[in-house]
């Protein structure tokens, strides 16, 4: 090897006795040392300019994320307003339970926060004569007004003005 690192020091072969033979083997081991340091040199490259390509890609994914996230949560912070900012108690609901509810609904129902009423069986809030015929209303995706009776949870049940719809979330309806 030279001082440079590189395998092309090549020695004269001045006789043909076993010095010479060893020179000619020198030669030969020089070359192909000379041969596979090129070929992984080639190699080192080749995959240094895959991972600046594959790390180039992950920035950009990344950067998609973190702008996909901050518009949702956008999404969610005005969705968040919009129903705080309604007269109407609202609450969605999944097979009864409920998902979500604004502040309206959870003071409509007899609760003083959101988080009381996350979780709860919505039926439950449905006066007892009026639950067959809500059941039976979602299931027909009924969405006209109807009037029912609110069974806050420890006042006398009232009369409202209730109208639902399926919508779909996540994918699920």
């Amino acid at each position: 090897m030279s001082e440079t690192g590189k395998h092309d020091q090549v020695i004269e072969k001045h006789s043909s006795d076993k010095i010479g033979t060893l020179v000619e083997a020198f030669n030969e081991m020089n070359e192909e040392i000379h041969k596979a340091h090129t070929q992984l040199e080639h190699q080192v490259e080749e995959r240094t300019a895959e991972l600046k390509l594959t790390n180039k890609h992950l920035h950009e994914e990344i950067a998609e994320r973190k702008e996909t996230e901050q518009a949702l949560r956008d999404s969610e912070d005005r969705f968040r307003r919009l129903s705080e900012s309604a007269f109407e108690g609202i609450f969605i609901h999944e097979k009864g339970k409920i998902l979500d509810a604004n502040e309206r609904f959870a003071r409509m129902v007899g609760y003083d926060q959101v988080e009381d009423v996350i979780g709860l069986n919505g039926l439950r809030f449905i006066n007892k004569k009026d639950r067959r015929s809500v059941i039976e209303k979602v299931r027909m995706d009924y969405d006209k007004p109807i009037e029912i009776l609110i069974q806050p949870k420890e006042e006398a049940p009232y009369p409202v003005e209730a109208v639902g719809g399926q919508s779909h979330i996540r994918g699920a309806k």
